[in-house]
């Protein structure tokens, strides 16, 4: 199935690169290809921000187990559930940290002076994640913590149940950035219905992609699931993604369309969907209606063009709502946290509300 093309809405690459195939709307583009060779197509000073999940070439403490693949490290799917693996996890730590440093020099170029750099990894290779960041030229400003609140309890031992954001910027950042306090740790569980096998939750990524400044562009050269680009845009930032594997970049395009209709018709609950569905279907009802009164003339031409046009999109929206509600456990999902999300943020506005009043001193 192709996917879709965005014209025009990518013009940080370089004249001489041939446009991959890619897909996008509104702010946002996945672009399909070795993202190792796209990176180094963007021209210099293109991003606000760079916010990936790169392979970890972890998941054991030997080279056998690494080289396993990564549905065999990852996850405890069956072979009938397994979702698809991804390349570039079998390396050793010294070549990966290599492999690491070069795309991450690629990236420190196109990124803007300050831009925020952040890398998701795991313990085993944390300490060489920080040495690549700074290999290729990056300053290191810390480590946040991702609590995944649940794992695999081990008797006599500590659980495995963190992973890690290793971050810094493209030189100095300074203070007076127009971006607020942020926590250092991050307590989301791991996604229940995933498309990919090392997936992180979006608010997990709603939340870190605020370290960019407001109406900037994020790129994320591994882009996975597509959630730090569809948090990024749900944040009101601009994002390109890049993935190797075709079908998984059209997964990504349907998935980032779906949850962008859900946000722009405020849409809550299942329920709603449906509502939203049927009041569609008699939309679509009422223009057919229409459009068999109208006189079979060149008089109306314009006047049928216009309906069959209106047709078309209706047509269109409700069968995302078809499609949508197929995938009823991760959308129920996405609205209980966008729910949430209204709640906190009607919570934010109320007490900064009552900050503003005035103090009253009513002793005599």
């Amino acid at each position: 199935m192709p996917l879709t093309n965005t014209p025009n809405n990518i013009n940080i690459l370089t004249p001489d690169f041939a446009m991959p195939e890619h897909c996008g709307g509104d702010r946002w583009s996945i672009l399909h290809g070795d993202s190792l060779q796209i990176i180094r197509q963007f021209v210099p000073n293109s991003f606000d921000a760079i916010i990936t999940d790169p392979p970890y070439a972890s998941g054991g403490s030997s080279q056998t187990t690494k080289n396993r693949s990564t549905n065999e490290k990852y996850s405890s799917m069956s072979k009938e559930k397994a979702l698809p693996d991804f390349d570039s996890d079998q390396m050793d730590q010294l070549s990966w940290m290599f492999w690491t440093a070069a795309w991450l020099q690629d990236a420190r170029r196109i990124a803007k002076p300050g831009a925020p750099v952040c890398l998701f990894i795991d313990w085993r290779q944390l300490p060489a994640m920080t040495l690549a960041l700074q290999w290729a030229g990056w300053t290191w400003r810390g480590v946040a913590v991702w609590d995944k609140v649940a794992s695999r309890p081990q008797k006599g031992r500590f659980r495995q149940q963190s992973e890690y954001i290793v971050w810094g910027s493209n030189g100095k950042m300074p203070l007076e950035r127009n971006v607020g306090c942020l926590p250092g740790v991050f307590r989301y569980p791991n996604p229940q219905n995933r498309i990919h096998v090392t997936e992180k939750p979006l608010q997990l990524m709603r939340d870190v992609v605020q370290i960019c400044e407001p109406g900037g562009r994020i790129l994320d050269p591994f882009a996975g699931a597509g959630t730090t680009v569809l948090a990024a845009v749900q944040e009101g930032y601009e994002a390109v993604g890049s993935y190797a594997v075709r079908q998984d970049a059209y997964k990504l395009d349907q998935r980032i369309r779906q949850m962008e209709f859900l946000s722009r018709n405020n849409i809550d609950t299942l329920a709603q969907l449906e509502t939203y569905r049927q009041a569609l279907q008699t939309e679509i009802g009422q223009l057919l209606t229409k459009r068999k009164q109208l006189p079979k003339n060149d008089d109306v031409q314009s006047q049928r063009e216009s309906v069959n046009t209106a047709l078309k999109q209706l047509r269109q929206e409700e069968r995302l709502c078809r499609k949508i509600a197929e995938h009823s456990l991760e959308v129920q999902q996405h609205l209980t946290e966008a729910r949430r999300d209204r709640a906190e943020q009607q919570q934010r506005e109320q007490e900064h509300e009552r900050d503003r009043r005035p103090n009253i001193d009513l002793t005599l």
